[in-house]
């Protein structure tokens, strides 16, 4: 019985090494193809840089490889914090070719999750004087949520970006809310990022803490912040990985403010 057992641990041990092995080699196969990628843009520090290149790095991964592999890097590399205005298609092609139950699952959830019209889970909001809110308290207006915490120098870029877009819409519009949403600090914390002098302070956004963090993560699949999601004036997803609008990417720029023009053009339809 020992020398079973003593076998059964052995081919534990070599399945879990096996597994760690497979693990870092997928990471360094997709490292490596996001450094090859950005090599064709100087300029660009990270794919959601320049969002084309994002792109270039789905289709090596996809063309170049096969078998497990190709289903472990594909998989790997959706789970990453990555903006296209192809993701939704990447996740058609990828599900053609995954086998296994548990990354088919992840998948699915990816799907349901991106897909626009679906309505936003319970987000569990809480303001500085401690009331509680929903999604659901915003129904009619245009939501656009962005995450970030304390001492994350991209989260600090993308709220000074966001500013003035949110002075300057809910200036003119009623019907639109900015969600400046902490995630990770203590309260104490989150107060003073938050007050007059500190980084994160923005009169026109509305300031909470997301109480229910792990499940937000869980079902939008995003790695990381800041992050920026739309929802309609029914409380349904436009875009649940906007493209960060700075100023020196046109692109992503012009993508976000046409994606917030659409959703404020959109009539909500009377719930059933």
């Amino acid at each position: 019985m020992k020398l079973i057992n003593r076998i059964v641990f052995l081919l534990i041990i070599q399945q879990f090494s096996v597994n760690i092995c497979i693990a870092q080699k997928v990471d360094s196969i997709v490292n490596m193809e996001i450094r090859k990628a950005l090599s064709f843009n100087p300029q660009a520090n990270s794919l959601r840089s320049d969002v084309g290149l994002a792109d270039t790095v789905f289709n090596n991964l996809y063309k170049n490889y096969s078998g497990p592999l190709r289903e472990e890097l594909l998989m790997h590399f959706l789970l990453q914090d990555v903006e296209s205005f192809n993701y939704r298609n990447w996740l058609g092609i990828t599900y053609n070719y995954i086998n296994e139950p548990e990354n088919r699952r992840v998948l699915n959830r990816l799907i349901i999750a991106r897909k626009p019209g679906q309505k936003a889970i319970e987000m569990q909001l809480v303001d500085t004087s401690g009331k509680q809110f929903t999604m659901n308290d915003f129904i009619g207006k245009v939501v656009v949520v962005e995450t970030w915490f304390i001492g994350c120098p991209p989260c600090e870029a993308l709220s000074k970006t966001i500013k003035p877009i949110a002075d300057s819409l809910t200036r003119l519009r009623r019907d639109i809310v900015f969600i400046s949403l902490n995630a990770q600090d203590s309260l104490l914390e989150w107060k003073g990022a938050i007050s007059e002098r500190g980084k994160f302070y923005s009169p026109s956004s509305q300031h909470f803490k997301v109480l229910n963090e792990q499940d937000f993560m869980d079902t939008y699949r995003y790695a990381g912040h800041p992050h920026l999601m739309i929802f309609d004036k029914n409380g349904k997803l436009i875009s649940s990985n906007a493209p960060r609008p700075h100023v020196q990417n046109a692109r992503n720029r012009a993508s976000f403010m046409s994606l917030i023009d659409e959703a404020l053009a959109y009539i909500p339809r009377q719930e059933k």
